[in-house]
This record gives structure tokens, sequence and C-alpha cells, in this order.
């Protein structure tokens, strides 16, 4: 009994053993519109108003990898604390896959974590005590979202100051990004745009304002970091001529069909998908050509989803939708 044992136990680890490892890296590429992101750059927006951010940090947390037809492995307690002016690339382990189709992550802290001590946490944890601080007391949990800039209205002189602090479990969002990638010499790069600008999208920020709430305009700007910053990155390290290329869709939010403007010189085989938040095309068409314009009906439940350009069946983009 104890021998059949023994080899059943070996026979599995032999089993186990044939699977590489592979190293899953996140790469948030940090942007400003078509600027690389920086702390203190001053940009303005289409009313005239100047503004630069001063402070920019949020927390990452619960990050499942969707691989190797619909496998779902979760990245179990790992936290990150993003803070786009001092790193972009984060290591989420190794994992048996060959294939990545999707990533989820939630924008925040999960209840479970979100209310406890930071001083429990040793040093270096990003749950642990911050400077400045990344947390709002027991009750209140942690800062999901630290938005901190200035503003005015000439280039050489922002008086004012603005300051969107997100807290409250009710403001935690999750986030899914289709992908197609496979492992290549063991590792995976999740290549993601992140364009912070985003976050100012309908929200007042000029004249003055602060914002510490798990409501308001606080909550608004989380809202936007789910729906509209991220895209997936054009993959890096492709040899194709021209890999360069651009989407757009509009009106966006949408209500009954959008209008997808491509561009993407030397490529071929390409095709639309609009891809639901669980990471499903739920629609599919072929381009005839490498850029130029493709109106797709909008009949689909009010949400967010992923108009996705690809060649051969290889993701190179993608942008966000909102249909209302």
């Amino acid at each position: 009994m104890r021998a059949c044992l023994l080899i059943t136990m070996i026979f599995l680890w032999s089993l186990q053993s044939g699977f590489s490892q592979t190293n899953v890296t996140l790469k948030l590429n940090p942007l400003l519109g078509s600027y690389p992101f920086a702390l203190n750059q001053v940009l303005s927006d289409t009313a005239g108003n100047y503004f630069a951010f001063t402070r920019l940090e949020y927390y990452i947390s619960e990050i499942k990898l969707i691989h190797d037809g619909g496998q779902e492995t979760p990245v179990t307690e790992l936290f990150l604390l993003v803070n786009p002016s001092v790193k972009s690339d984060y290591h989420l382990g190794s994992f048996q896959i060959n294939h990545l189709e999707s990533v989820q992550f939630s924008l925040g802290v999960d209840s479970a974590h979100n209310h406890l001590d930071p001083a429990t946490f040793p040093p270096g944890h990003p749950l642990a005590p911050q400077d400045p601080s990344m947390q709002w007391g027991w009750t209140s949990g942690y800062r999901f979202l630290a938005v901190e800039g200035i503003s005015g209205f000439s280039e050489s002189s922002l008086p004012d100051i603005f300051q969107f602090h997100t807290i409250g479990d009710q403001n935690y969002r999750t986030v899914t990004l289709p992908l197609n990638i496979d492992a290549v010499n063991d590792q995976i790069l999740i290549p993601v745009d992140a364009d912070y600008l985003r976050l100012l999208d309908n929200i007042r920020f000029w004249g003055g304002v602060i914002s510490h709430s798990t409501t308001g305009r606080a909550a608004e700007m989380h809202a936007n970091l789910a729906d509209y910053v991220y895209t997936v990155s054009i993959p890096t390290g492709i040899s194709e001529p021209n890999a360069i290329g651009s989407i757009l869709a509009q009106p966006n939010p949408v209500t009954d069909a959008a209008t997808i403007t491509y561009s993407f010189p030397g490529w071929n085989d390409l095709t639309v998908s609009i891809v639901d938040i669980n990471g499903r095309a739920i629609m599919a068409r072929p381009l005839q050509e490498s850029e130029g314009q493709i109106l797709l009906p909008m009949p689909y439940q009010s949400g967010v989803y992923l108009a996705v350009i690809q060649s051969k069946g290889r993701i190179i983009a993608s942008t966000k939708l909102v249909v209302q």
C-alpha cells in the first residue's frame, strides 16, 4: 500500500516537474496623453486651464491571470503601490503558464486588508506606513488613490491646488484586460499603457479643489482610473516594419454606434473586436486595409468594453469604449 502511494506521488511530481515555470511581469507604461508621465510637467486642457500633477499614487490588489483555455491563477498576497514617477515594472511571480489570455486586477485594497493596522506589516511592504501617508485610519482604511496637483490660467502661474483622495470599500473596482501573449524563454511581459491624463476626464479640478471622500469627485476620479486609463500596449520586440499604429473610438461614451478610426502601416490580416469586461470577444470584424474607419453598432448593455485590433490573432492595440 505504501509502495503504491509512493509511486503515485512520484508520478504526480514527475508530471508537475514537466511544466516549466514562467516569470510574469506587469509593465505599466505611464503617460500623460502623448507625453511620458512626469510630475510637475505643465499641461493644458481645451478650456485653457493649465495644470501639473505633483503626486500620484494608488493601490492594485487581487491580481488574477487567465490562461491556457480559461484557467485562473490568482496572484496571492501581492499588493502594488503604484507610483508612476518611481517604478513601472512589477514582477508578479512564476507560474505554470504557456499562453496568457487576460489579466484582471482590482484598484484599491480589498476589504479584508483595508482596515488593518499598517504597523502590522513589515517595512517596505506596500501596506506598511508610507510617507506621505496612504492610510486614512482604521475605519476609513487606505487611500485607494491619491492625486494632487496645481492649476491656474497661465503656464507660468499655477496658484491653486487640487487634491483627490479616494477612500471606502465601495470604491473598490476591478479591471480586466484581454491579452494574447505566449511565453517566450519562460517569460511573459504584460505591456499596459496607463494614460493618467484620463483621470481628469469630466472632473472640475481648477480653482482650488480638495476632495477626500468616498463619494463626489474623488470617487469619480477613481472610476476614471478603472474605466479610461488602461489599454494594452502594442507589444515590444516586434520586428515588423512600421510597427506603430493608432486606434480611436468616437464618440466615447457611445450610445448606439461607434466609429473606429485605425492606422497600422505595415500590418496585415487585421481584425477589430469588441471585448467585454470578462475578456470575451462579443463581436469581430475583418479589416480590409491597414488604415481606415469602420462603423460598429453597439447594441450592448451599458458598461466598459475594449475595441481590440489584432493582426493574425495577436493583439497589437486596444482602446477603452464606454457604452451608455
